[in-house]
């Protein structure tokens, strides 16, 4: 058994586990450690989560719940956007849906920043809030840009908005979700980042906003569509060139 555990290791034949360098042997013990910490932080993690998921469950018992349907008739049912900061303030008569709005945007913004730190799962709220997480920014796009201006936040909201990038376009940099996994939460501000990116290359050429949160949301989507357009050639011609070079190297 010790020499079969030689030669998985790379020792040898007839060479037993037992016969591992000094110095292996600390290396390998030292892997292992750290692979057995990093599980059990891990499962820690999870049943943190998993604890913590009842604080988002919308039940009828929530305190957004009622908030939320409220805001139901005609706004997120119709897909109709809410009425701007500046529209709000200056009619006496909505100061109820202006705090409505307000709560249920601090609500989603703080779920939001706990997803970002770890905290809660995000799985968890893309499967059971997914749609409702997106209609809700959807119709609050112009709410949030009038709060950027009129208050001189440009960061306002801005936790809830990778939120809704992250659920619009989930699949925005396949090199960004491995490195989250192996960290075990999500990367917003990186992943912010390369939306924007993806955005400006997009837009290059059209008569599109310099801020996505001002452009349509077809605008939005035609910018995403050419901008892997074009990700995917270079992804392309990077792969030819290394093929070239490749094959040079074999010829020579």
């Amino acid at each position: 058994m010790g020499e079969f555990l030689g030669y998985l290791i790379g020792l040898g034949k007839n060479t037993s586990i037992t016969q591992i360098p000094d110095g292996y042997a600390v290396l390998l013990t030292g892997i292992l450690v750290i692979l057995g910490w990093y599980i059990s932080a891990r499962q820690a993690t999870n049943a943190f989560r998993r604890e913590k998921a009842n604080k988002y469950l919308l039940a009828d018992s929530h305190p957004v719940y009622p908030i939320l349907r409220r805001l139901s008739n005609p706004y997120l049912q119709n897909r109709t956007p809410f009425p701007t900061y500046g529209e709000l303030q200056a009619d006496a008569a909505q100061q109820n849906l202006q705090k409505d709005i307000r709560e249920a945007l601090v609500y989603f913004e703080f779920a939001a920043a706990d997803i970002m730190h770890g905290l809660v799962s995000e799985r968890y709220l893309y499967v059971s809030q997914r749609s409702l997480t997106m209609n809700v920014f959807e119709q609050s796009r112009r709410y949030i840009v009038s709060v950027r201006e009129l208050h001189k936040q440009p960061s306002a909201f801005e936790v809830f908005e990778t939120h809704y990038i992250r659920f619009a376009y989930p699949s925005l940099s396949y090199g960004a979700k491995i490195l989250e996994f192996a960290m075990h939460r999500p990367l917003y501000k990186p992943y912010r980042f390369i939306f924007l990116c993806h955005y400006w290359f997009g837009s290059q050429g059209m008569s599109y906003p310099s801020d996505p949160m001002q452009a349509d949301l077809k605008e939005i989507s035609e910018a995403w569509r050419r901008s892997c357009q074009l990700v995917g050639l270079g992804r392309l011609m990077a792969l030819l060139v290394v093929a070239l070079l490749v094959g040079n190297w074999l010829r020579t």
